[in-house]
């Protein structure tokens, strides 16, 4: 199977030869074409050769789409594909990779610094970071290719934010503090954020201290500090500050490419969702 591939591609190249009018860039990409139908038809014997699979990475990054579920997962082969991506997308790369190689930090950073739309594949918790955020939308406006954006509307990148801050909302309401949820204005969401987070702290640092002092076993303070409602608190306060920061960084990168009418659609949607929960709770 292996040198019936090698045969493929040194029949594809001569074709590309003999078409002097064609441009580098489609014939090199019909050339990878080619090597990738090719291992999609090996067996899962050679499919799942560690050996193989990087040397097939090497020469087309795109070939991991037909790798073992195994190596999909390997870092090193995702990695290796990335960087040999050649006029493939590493957004269409990184796809075909296991979730915990898209959950992987480093490597989701450095395929978002070469295209932005890598943000939609990435696990939940790299698309509420707000350094991974920011990355992806300065990336997007830096390189004027507007993908990221282009796709948000009907995208699962926007129903995990609709979702997060109908959340939030909830949770502040529950607690009478739905004020420091400022939907439209991120920046003032973040003040509160970090206000709230600092006295949930000192009310912590407080508890404990209470409890050391009149004699109070370490697992019964914790106990109380949850009655009290200071760790539900502090894990609120955390998440609102991270998920204000994101919408900051989006905010951000959507009124730079002058598309500002996306982001006044999403905060709609978001205070509409939540008024026709509220109703109906």
């Amino acid at each position: 199977m292996w040198d019936g591939s090698r045969i493929c591609l040194r029949r594809t190249s001569r074709r590309s030869r003999d078409c002097p009018g064609r441009s580098k860039r489609p014939r090199r990409r019909s050339w990878l074409e080619s090597f990738g139908r090719v291992l999609q038809f090996a067996s899962t014997e050679l499919k799942s050769d560690r050996g193989l699979v990087l040397r097939a990475v090497t020469i087309a990054g795109a070939s991991l789409e037909y790798v073992s579920p195994n190596l999909q997962g390997d870092r090193e082969v995702v990695e290796t594909a990335l960087k040999h991506s050649y006029g493939f997308r590493e957004s269409a790369i990184i796809t075909h990779a296991s979730k915990s190689v898209r959950a992987d930090r480093q490597l989701v950073r450095s395929a978002i610094e070469h295209d932005s739309k890598t943000l939609h594949i990435v696990s939940e918790e790299l698309q509420m970071d707000p350094d991974i955020v920011a990355l992806a939308w300065e990336t997007m406006n830096e390189d004027h290719d507007y993908d990221l954006w282009i796709n948000f509307q009907e995208s699962d990148l926007r129903s995990r934010y609709m979702v997060q801050a109908s959340t939030l909302l909830k949770e502040l309401n529950a607690r009478k503090k739905l004020k420091y949820f400022e939907v439209d204005d991120p920046h003032s969401t973040v003040r509160f954020a970090e206000r709230w987070l600092s006295e949930s702290l000192e009310k912590k640092w407080l508890t404990g201290e209470i409890a050391r002092t009149m004699g109070i076993l370490p697992e019964l303070a914790k106990s109380v500090a949850a009655f009290a409602g200071t760790l539900e608190d502090l894990h609120v306060a955390s998440t609102l500050l991270r998920f204000g920061s994101v919408l900051c960084h989006m905010k951000k990168g959507l009124r730079e490419c002058g598309v500002d009418y996306i982001w006044s659609a999403f905060v709609a949607d978001i205070e509409g969702k939540f008024r026709f929960d509220d109703r109906f709770k």
